[in-house]
């Protein structure tokens, strides 16, 4: 029977460096949020999970697709880790692995993905690196996600890594988009040149 994988996108920050909400900046046709969520429209993803917190994206209005699940984070401004097990706790039991991406790094490709997925085994962590730099989605399987939960750090998705590292795979892919995210006007500007 092939794995069930879910997805949590983080998308519960202030955007408090670029002053408004980023995740519905658009590039090309599409807001940011968009593009990240469309990486994981593919056949081995059941759900995926989208914590919101101060900004209530225009993209949730629209949204007809039973795979998506929006969940609101109410303590938001403690930091990216609330929103990682507010996710976390809603994923179906079902699942065995889920992936961890913040909503603001959207051009990572759907082939990176794939791959993450093919080489995943039970008890396992893939990061994928571009060069030797770590990035981002984060691909976990269900008994470190239960982990990152019941972490009482400031940092749960880092520490919990940290802790298991022996069962971290790390995972080269030729896909630069894995480290680009978006924190000022600078680099929505860099990534819309990108993505062009």
């Amino acid at each position: 029977m092939p794995n069930r994988f879910s997805v949590v996108i983080l998308a519960a920050g202030t955007s408090s460096r670029l002053g408004s909400d980023k995740l519905s900046l658009r590039i090309g046709n599409k807001s940011i949020l968009e593009h990240t969520i469309n990486r994981f429209f593919i056949d081995a993803i059941a759900e995926i999970i989208i914590v919101t917190g101060k900004f209530k994206p225009d993209f949730q209005k629209k949204n007809t697709s039973p795979k998506i699940k929006y969940v609101n984070n109410p303590d938001y401004a403690a930091g990216m880790s609330s929103s990682v097990k507010r996710g976390l706790e809603c994923i179906s039991p079902s699942s065995d692995a889920v992936f961890i991406t913040p909503a603001d790094i959207p051009l990572f490709d759907v082939k990176t993905v794939l791959h993450m997925i093919d080489v995943f085994m039970p008890n396992k962590i893939v990061i994928p690196t571009y060069h030797g730099k770590k990035g981002h989605p984060v691909l976990l399987d269900l008994f470190f996600a239960k982990q990152c939960v019941n972490e009482q750090s400031e940092k749960v998705l880092y520490d919990v890594i940290k802790k298991n590292d022996g069962a971290v795979e790390l995972l080269p892919v030729e896909d630069e988009g894995i480290l680009f995210d978006i924190d000022t006007t600078e680099d929505y500007e860099k990534m819309k040149k990108r993505y062009r």
